[in-house]
């Protein structure tokens, strides 16, 4: 059995593989980078001894995009041979659960699922659905920059999953 440990390494550091089969969609993307703003960096990545990214290559792209420099991976005691890797990335990718639905539907409101990230097709609901989600409109003055930046947060963290039209006035 091979031994992990944690090890805090320059994010520009970690090489992404160019066969990683895992893609994700502009919409996982934002709900990634959402979490990772409000729960942080829970899961942690997973490097080869040779800074190679063998789990987590989205997690290190949503760092990359915050100017992150260092950051907290899994890391083996010895380097592993590229099948090691292939078939570790692609464990890593494939062993995901089902959602049991009735329990979603009995202990979730529909807008808190559709605020974390599902859609109606994931819901199994139809189309029309996603016309029923809270419709925001957002009106906001500042007197200056300094609360800019404090809205916007909270503009975005409201508008994930809805449908939102902000104005912005200075």
């Amino acid at each position: 059995m091979i031994k992990w440990h944690l090890q805090v390494v320059s994010v520009v550091d970690v090489v992404p593989v160019p066969w990683n089969p895992r893609e994700i969609s502009e919409k996982d993307y934002a709900q990634l980078e959402h979490s990772m703003k409000i729960f942080g960096l829970i899961d942690k990545p997973i490097v080869n001894a040779d800074m190679t990214c063998i789990g987590g290559h989205q997690r290190i792209s949503v760092l990359r995009n915050q100017g992150v420099e260092r950051v907290e991976v899994w890391m083996p005691e010895r380097l592993l041979s590229k099948e090691e890797v292939r078939e570790l990335n692609l464990r890593l990718n494939r062993n995901h659960g089902e959602f049991d639905y009735d329990l979603l539907a009995n202990e979730f409101e529909i807008e808190e699922l559709f605020q974390f990230g599902f859609d109606e097709e994931e819901l199994g609901l139809p189309k029309d659905e996603k016309k029923k989600k809270q419709k925001y409109k957002i009106d906001i003055e500042f007197a200056d920059k300094d609360s800019l930046e404090s809205a916007l947060s909270e503009i975005y963290e409201i508008s994930v999953g809805h449908d939102a039209k902000v104005k912005v006035k200075m």
